[in-house]
């Protein structure tokens, strides 16, 4: 991009320069609102979008960032939770009380969200790949592992 601007005119080169700063400060709401509305149509529950900006952005008081959980309201699936962690991000259903142990699996971090071209869609990819309403996750395949970039 930088250098097609480099290419243009004064006035379209401060177009654009304009227009990637705006572009930079809208990302993190975009990534947000994407994850939220594609989650909420696969599984029918909220993401706190405050929380989930604060981890993406890495804001808040005292890293208060950090291990945030969002528990998956799905008839029968009292521990299923979407997990972000320091930087990766983990799906699958809870199943002791230390998270060694917890049965969730990583589907992205938040380098790929920020940085890669297709990063948030790699990462709603590997949402889509769990069959929340079986009784077990369903891992990708040895294929699709693949695509997992964490």
């Amino acid at each position: 991009m930088s250098d097609f601007a480099m290419e243009q005119d004064e006035e379209k080169q401060k177009d654009l320069y304009a227009f990637m700063i705006e572009a930079r400060k809208a990302l993190p709401d975009f990534i947000c609102d994407k994850i939220i509305s594609v989650f909420l149509d696969l599984y029918g529950t909220e993401i706190n979008k405050t929380k989930l900006i604060n981890w993406l952005m890495k804001k808040g008081r005292k890293e208060k960032w950090k291990d945030y959980i969002e528990l998956v309201s799905i008839e029968n699936r009292e521990n299923l939770t979407l997990h972000f962690a320091v930087d990766n991000i983990f799906f699958g259903e809870k199943k002791g009380d230390r998270w060694s142990e917890a049965g969730v699996v990583p589907i992205g971090n938040r380098d790929q969200l920020l940085e890669e071209i297709d990063g948030l869609y790699k990462f709603l990819d590997n949402l889509k790949h769990y069959n929340c309403n079986s009784a077990t996750i369903n891992a990708p395949s040895q294929e699709d592992d693949q695509t997992l970039s964490v």
